[in-house]
């Protein structure tokens, strides 16, 4: 009895973990499908190409890759990295809500503490990680081809355009 008293409580903490499985390689398409950016995880180079040749790169970045959206623009000029939906608590005030890259490299990026410095517990909001420290700051991420809306858990969508990275319109949605 006493051994499987022990083998529980030894076996519940990784019962009760939350688990995904690594991302894969995938591409993402611009909004009017001219440019397909390639996402690799494993080499964590990721590179825009023509939708007509994908034999040579036009342009490369590199950054880390977990289960979250990269978007790029219709001219292809442009990648944008929205963090993952759900994020740790004490993360919050260190994290990037969404990164920007052009050729050149990374070009801006805004604070997730800006954008959504305060998201509802995920257990409140939904599915998601197991623990009472997990956040979850959007539910929704639309690309509009020239800019893309970020829709927060809190109430408000931010709307960023690609060319510049800027932040262009924060509207109050849900409530009257």
């Amino acid at each position: 009895m006493r051994t499987a008293i022990l083998a529980l409580l030894l076996t519940a903490p990784t019962a009760f973990a939350t688990s995904y499985a690594r991302p894969k390689r995938h591409d993402v398409f611009s909004h009017n499908r001219a440019f397909v950016l390639d996402v690799n995880p494993e080499t964590r180079t990721h590179s825009v190409y023509d939708v007509r040749d994908r034999s040579k790169p036009l342009w490369s970045f590199s950054c880390g890759v977990w289960h979250s959206p990269f978007l790029l623009s219709d001219d292809g000029q442009v990648a944008a990295h929205v963090c993952w939906e759900h994020v740790r608590e004490q993360d919050i005030a260190e994290a990037d809500a969404v990164t920007f890259w052009n050729k050149d490299g990374e070009f801006r990026a805004h604070a997730l503490r800006d954008v959504c410095p305060d998201p509802p517990r995920t257990q409140d909001v939904g599915g998601g990680p197991i623990g009472a420290f997990w956040r979850t700051w959007y539910n929704e991420v639309k690309d509009h081809g020239d800019s893309f809306t970020i829709r927060t858990t809190v109430g408000v969508a931010y709307r960023f355009r690609y060319a510049d990275g800027e932040l262009v319109e924060r509207q109050r949605f849900g409530f009257s």
